[in-house]
């Protein structure tokens, strides 16, 4: 308290300022009274507290400035994520979607190349199988059923899924398994099938090189067996089936074989062999001509001579023999069975 009540008192003492100019000119003297100094250091007080509040608040305000910048160049550094982001989602939405697009181009080729093999391997059992049979029916229902799935789920995937439901490319995947399961069936099928067609082809051809009709029109004036020899009257062994008609009446291979023997043969006059396979071979005797040569390959029914008179005959008739290696059996069981001999004379 002292102190401060010196402190007024040395104040309202008055002071003399001396001003000293630099270049050696008068020397001034100001005299100041107390009141008037303590104004002018309240001056410059006040002056220096409103200087250091103002670089005080210059240099808050720069701050505040720095912050709002460095937040503003965080969200633009958001926002150019996002939008990168963005535009790497809808690149690879893109990509996805070409994805998905050549998948199903790729499905629906595979389809369309399924319903061949279908196609195709219903033609070839309608080809061997009878024609009630159902097979080829039954799988073109379950490809068509194939096929509706297929279009069901490419409708799906052309719209939005609904909440919940599997996503495009597992609806794809699914529909791709499905696919290969039904090529992996076509194609054991179509094994299956050619294998049974190479078997209903071997059949036939054993069918076609069965001698399974007659060899001429005409009544049958021998069986097979033993009968009276019409030359000498007494019991010898006829080792074929005898056919008696006109002349010149066709004479057609009893089953598919090819010509081993086209010609003359003593007490068989002209005469005509043809090997069947399998051991399987058939005689023409007593022929007036011969209308198929050595290694001709002939069909069943083909015309292969005529009948005739040559040889040791009495008449005019065919002699029709089906041998097994070379020896002769009985000619009916190929023919359906018991053959009934018409009355008459035998003519060889």
């Amino acid at each position: 308290m002292r102190r401060l009540k010196a402190l007024v008192r040395r104040l309202g003492r008055p002071w003399h300022v001396q001003i000293v100019p630099g270049d050696a000119g008068e020397i001034r003297h100001v005299r100041l009274r107390g009141w008037m100094l303590a104004l002018a250091l309240g001056g410059v007080a006040l002056f220096w507290l409103g200087f250091t509040l103002a670089v005080l608040a210059f240099v808050w305000s720069r701050q505040a400035l720095l912050a709002a910048e460095a937040r503003l160049e965080a969200v633009r550094g958001e926002s150019r994520q996002a939008v990168r982001q963005a535009a790497e989602e809808s690149d690879r939405l893109r990509d996805e979607n070409r994805t998905l697009r050549s998948r199903y181009e790729e499905l629906f080729e595979r389809l369309r190349r399924l319903e061949e093999t279908v196609e195709t391997n219903d033609e070839r059992l309608k080809s061997i199988a009878p024609p009630t049979s159902k097979a080829p029916a039954k799988g073109q229902a379950v490809f068509l059923a194939a096929k509706r799935e297929t279009a069901r789920i490419a409708a799906l995937t052309a719209r939005p899924l609904a909440a919940g439901a599997p996503p495009a490319s597992a609806l794809v995947e699914a529909a791709e398994r499905g696919l290969s399961a039904l090529e992996k069936a076509a194609a054991a099928q179509g094994a299956a099938i050619e294998e049974t067609a190479a078997e209903v082809e071997a059949y036939r051809e054993r069918l076609r090189r069965t001698p399974d009709i007659a060899p001429a029109a005409g009544r049958v004036t021998s069986g097979f067996g033993f009968r009276p020899d019409p030359f000498t009257r007494t019991q010898r062994f006829h080792e074929g089936v005898d056919f008696a008609n006109a002349v010149g009446t066709p004479v057609v291979a009893t089953a598919k074989g090819t010509v081993v023997f086209a010609g003359r043969d003593g007490g068989y006059g002209l005469m005509v062999e043809i090997d069947h396979g399998g051991g399987l071979s058939t005689v023409y005797a007593h022929l007036s001509a011969i209308a198929v040569r050595v290694g001709e390959t002939v069909d069943k029914g083909a015309v292969i001579g005529r009948m005739g008179n040559t040889g040791r005959s009495t008449g005019p008739h065919l002699h029709y023999e089906v041998r097994r290696y070379g020896r002769p059996v009985d000619p009916a069981p190929y023919l359906g069975g018991e053959i009934r001999v018409e009355a008459g004379e035998a003519q060889d």
